[in-house]
């Protein structure tokens, strides 16, 4: 469980690093990964086996064992939705991804990663 907080933070660094030279939608990738490497350190913890690329699911499925706040489900569900369309690129129309990556958006996508992988740390101590 360890690596993968691990490979959460490192994530979250690159997530940063991409932020600052303006590469916007490589940062929902980044901030994504972070927070979805993050759930799976928790599902393994509580002995689920993690699968899928939905970070809300993966929060909703463990939520039977431990009390996710609402914010951190929402949090999951903009970062889901931000991912989405650059691992699929015909999920939605290319000019509508795009248009949609502002650093608004991108800061937001970070803060809500770094967020939810504070939130696992303070759960797994």
């Amino acid at each position: 469980m360890k690596a993968w907080v691990k490979q959460a933070e490192r994530d979250l660094k690159y997530a940063s690093y991409l932020l600052n030279i303006g590469e916007y939608e490589w940062v929902y990738f980044a901030a994504h990964r972070a927070a979805l490497d993050a759930v799976k350190a928790l599902a393994l913890n509580i002995g689920s086996i993690p699968k899928g690329d939905s970070v809300q699911a993966l929060f909703r499925r463990i939520s039977e064992k431990i009390n996710v706040p609402r914010g951190i489900l929402e949090d999951a569900l903009f970062l889901d939705a931000h991912y989405m369309p650059f691992k699929y690129p015909d999920f939605i129309p290319e000019e509508t991804v795009f248009k949609e990556s502002g650093v608004e958006e991108a800061e937001q996508a970070f803060k809500k990663a770094s967020k939810i992988v504070a939130f696992v740390k303070n759960i797994l101590g």
